[in-house]
């Protein structure tokens, strides 16, 4: 209970500008700040004060790439499983199994009329 008391004493309200600025930095982090200014309205060293005290006050802690995998040829495929007779030591091979092939992206224990999603990476759809 105390660390949740301590957790938001810490919230910090962020402005409008500094919500479009993250947003700007969500899209793609590599942008500029004069980019960013240009968007959000702001000038390019007002962009950068903003966001180093977004960075100090904890706000932004990790700046990241994000791959656009259809780019590269691939498709994102979905694989929706029912089973019978499924119990929870098949589940649990199934999910290591699942997790040591290549190109899987995700995997979800659903409820309701599929047990499982598995996401994969494909260059085609083609089987041989």
């Amino acid at each position: 209970m105390e660390e949740r008391l301590s957790e938001t004493k810490d919230i910090i309200k962020l402005s409008m500008k500094d919500r479009r600025i993250i947003k700007e930095l969500n899209k793609d982090s590599r942008q500029s700040f004069s980019k960013i200014g240009k968007k959000v309205g702001l000038p390019k060293n007002v962009v950068n004060y903003r966001v180093k005290k977004l960075i100090d006050n904890g706000v932004i802690t990790l700046f990241c790439t994000t791959i656009n995998r259809t780019k590269l040829g691939y498709m994102y495929c979905r694989l929706f499983l029912k089973f019978q007779h499924f119990s929870e030591q098949i589940e649990n091979e199934l999910i290591n199994y699942i997790y040591r092939l290549p190109n899987i992206h995700w995997v979800a224990n659903l409820d309701g009329s599929f047990d499982f999603c598995i996401i994969f990476l494909a260059k085609t759809i083609m089987f041989i």
